[in-house]
């Protein structure tokens, strides 16, 4: 008689083949497919707005500087100059953005090109460093951008309108789609959740200007788009010096300590290397942290440690950095 040899199917199962597909397979099955139904409803939609259904025109210039990518890219320095050079044409712009990470809702007027009239918390970090740095330019916070853009012009008169993050909010018509693309989005061409794209790269032939940052090269892009195509390079504007009276200016330090909650710390630390500045340590928490008085008290221990008297911010965090009382604590 033939005797059917015992199995452990229990055990098998979980070694098989099968077993290796259900436990590691299907998470990135499902990511594949939510991605390729992202890339439908994108595609959808970019078609409605390619036929312009839907597209608003707020009767006045548009810029708009986004990118294709989640995470930062580093949009927001660029919408300064680009403000600082409409200032300089003398025209009277307007900054309007969602206002990322903030408490409030709807169209709130951060700045009216006079003082700030909004706290972090309310206006988000971005927009409030944005002010800061701005003081004669208004500062709008709307999710939906064609709003924000017809309340400064209805208040202050604006005659040009650069909306940050614009390239997926097409509603609103402009006159140039400023782009930046980074290493990170080339290198992970994928559709979100599998990839960083909130686009494909296709979606790049929309632009008017291709501004590329870091080790990217022209021809990795000129495939997607016959835009112009040009080199950002970040550079220290100024070195503030912050205490109980506010901040001054002052020259760069020797050494400092890195304190970053942006997407890419790692521009940063380059930016300072670049400027002749030792970095002695990093503290970097995730984009658009919040600091809490936990966070100052580690801050300040590490410096105390390297015996460091300086530290370097990710810039639109000085804001809120600033409200945590660091410029409170004695260092060494």
């Amino acid at each position: 008689a033939y005797e059917i040899p015992k199995r452990d199917w229990s055990s098998d199962v979980c070694s098989s083949d099968l077993g290796f597909f259900v436990l590691y397979s299907m998470p990135s099955l499902v990511l594949r497919l939510l991605s390729s139904l992202y890339a439908r409803i994108v595609a959808r939609r970019n078609r409605r707005f390619d036929n312009g259904s839907g597209v608003l025109s707020a009767d006045i210039p548009v810029i708009s500087i986004g990118n294709i990518s989640t995470g930062g890219t580093g949009k927001s320095p660029l919408v300064i100059e680009v403000v600082r050079l409409l200032m300089d044409l003398h025209r009277t712009p307007a900054v309007v953005s969602r206002g990322y990470g903030r408490s409030s809702r709807g169209v709130l007027v951060v700045s009216d090109a006079s003082s700030v009239l909004v706290g972090v918390a309310a206006a988000g970090d971005e927009l409030s460093m944005i002010a800061r740095v701005l003081p004669n330019c208004v500062v709008v916070a709307s999710e939906q951008r064609f709003l924000g853009i017809q309340r400064a012009k209805r208040l202050y008169n604006i005659d040009v309108a650069v909306i940050d993050d614009g390239f997926q909010h097409r509603q609103c018509a402009r006159v140039c789609d400023i782009v930046i693309v980074d290493r990170s989005t080339l290198d992970h061409p994928s559709l979100i959740p599998v990839g960083v794209l909130r686009e494909p790269l296709s979606s790049l032939s929309r632009a008017s200007l291709v501004c590329i940052t870091g080790n990217v090269k022209e021809h990795e892009v000129r495939s997607y788009t016959s835009a112009p195509v040009v080199r950002l390079h970040t550079a220290v504007d100024q070195w503030l010096r912050y205490d109980q009276h506010g901040a001054k200016n002052t020259s760069a330090p020797r050494e400092a300590l890195l304190v970053c909650a942006i997407a890419h710390p790692e521009r940063v630390r380059e930016t300072c290397e670049e400027s002749m500045v030792r970095v002695v340590g990093e503290h970097s928490f995730r984009d658009h942290h919040v600091y809490d008085e936990r966070d100052v008290r580690e801050i300040i221990q590490h410096a105390h440690k390297q015996r460091c008297r300086a530290f370097v911010v990710g810039d639109r965090k000085s804001t809120r950095l600033n409200s945590s009382h660091v410029s409170e604590s004695r260092m060494p």
